[in-house]
């Protein structure tokens, strides 16, 4: 177990720590001692027990208000995802649906269906008869 001195609030502290950790343990008290510096600035004097609670508290709190902020991003990033999953799902959906082709449209004539029938048989029975009036003709 290794030990590191940290200075918090003007006051030196022997702390203990797991060893490879002195750096870490450094660092967090670094930002205790900036704590302890604010209040002592802002309220004055106290009692090093008291300046060693403020400054605990308002750590705490600052910790508190990111996990706070880490759990409604982590909510957020969860409600996107089951979103995208929607979306995704109604996409497959929509690519698995079968796709109505479009029927051609019908080209434009004088005549429809069965008008159109009678006309061609009028004039096919027109042209018989117009040969055949032809043929007579020719050999007369």
């Amino acid at each position: 177990m290794a030990e590191v001195t940290v200075e918090i609030g003007g006051r030196p502290y022997r702390v203990g720590c797991a060893d490879g950790e002195e750096a870490h343990l450094q660092e967090i008290a670094r930002r205790i001692d900036g704590e302890a510096r604010a209040l002592s600035k802002a309220v004055g004097s106290m009692s090093e027990t008291r300046l060693l609670l403020m400054s605990a508290l308002m750590v705490a709190d600052r910790c508190a208000e990111a996990e706070a902020r880490a759990a409604r991003a982590e909510q957020a990033a969860e409600e996107a995802a089951e979103e995208a999953a929607a979306a995704a799902e109604q996409a497959a959906k929509l690519a698995a649906a079968p796709v109505e082709q479009p029927k051609p449209a019908k080209q434009p004539g004088l005549f429809d269906g069965d008008l159109e029938d009678a006309v061609v048989e009028a004039v096919n029975e027109a042209a018989a008869r117009i040969e055949a009036l032809a043929d007579s003709l020719s050999e007369e």
